[in-house]
């Protein structure tokens, strides 16, 4: 009877909770990683976009310029730099998706610990991690849309006597790591509805929904051999 009831409990444990949640735990180890690389490009992209801002200085600075100060020729730059106005947007845009980021990561890692430690699958967390998702999401989107421009330089061409004065444009800004970010960060509000809506929702899990292992018939079996043998 105690084998009986021993095999009962352990196949109940292994049926009813790690089975429905495997693939979740894989889905929110997923959505960690991405999260962090997300992260970590949002630190590089703010060493990247002040490097541009210097850099797009330099760039017009080096133009033609007439009868004109070095000063006067940096506040030139500085009006003509396309980064510059939109750092204080930028800075305050990456800044919240950092912010959100780690919060949103350590509300899935702490469900994630809940899940493997079979204390629960903390489905309130969820309506937080929905909306972190898609607030993410948009501020990646508004970063994205926002990207500097290209920037003009001043270049004046001697030719014999006649001075024409032609423009150069610069590349545009390298923003990869934000479209990457954008793309993860969509990848992770999907991940995130496939969690909560295919594999493990308890009210709505499969798995819990079939009927347990049938163990009754087997322990009348046993409990016959049992009695024949004390009997004989």
């Amino acid at each position: 009877m105690i084998l009986i009831t021993n095999l009962e409990s352990r196949s109940a444990k292994i049926y009813f909770f790690i089975a429905p949640y495997f693939t979740r735990k894989v889905l929110q180890l997923i959505s960690k990683i991405l999260l962090l690389i997300i992260i970590i490009f949002s630190f590089v992209q703010i060493w990247q976009f002040l490097e541009r801002i210097d850099w797009e200085i330099d760039f017009v600075s080096k133009g033609s310029f007439s009868n004109l100060t070095t000063q006067e020729i940096t506040e030139i730059a500085r009006s003509k730099s396309t980064s510059l106005p939109l750092w204080p947007i930028f800075i305050s845009l990456i800044s919240l998706v950092i912010v959100f980021g780690f919060i949103l990561f350590f509300l899935i890692l702490t469900q994630h610990i809940y899940l493997w430690k079979q204390f629960g699958d903390l489905k309130g967390f969820y309506k937080f991690i929905f909306t972190l998702s898609i607030i993410i999401f948009i501020l990646s989107f508004f970063i994205v849309a926002l990207q500097p421009a290209q920037v003009e330089q001043n270049v004046s061409v001697k030719i014999g006597e006649t001075t024409v004065t032609d423009s150069i444009f610069s590349d545009f800004p390298n923003y990869t790591k934000m479209w990457i970010s954008l793309i993860f960060s969509f990848l992770i509000l999907i991940l995130q509805i496939s969690a909560k809506s295919k594999f493990g929702a308890l009210e709505k899990d499969k798995t819990l929904a079939k009927k347990p292992f049938e163990t009754k018939s087997l322990e009348a079996k046993i409990n016959q051999i049992i009695q024949k043998n004390s009997n004989s």
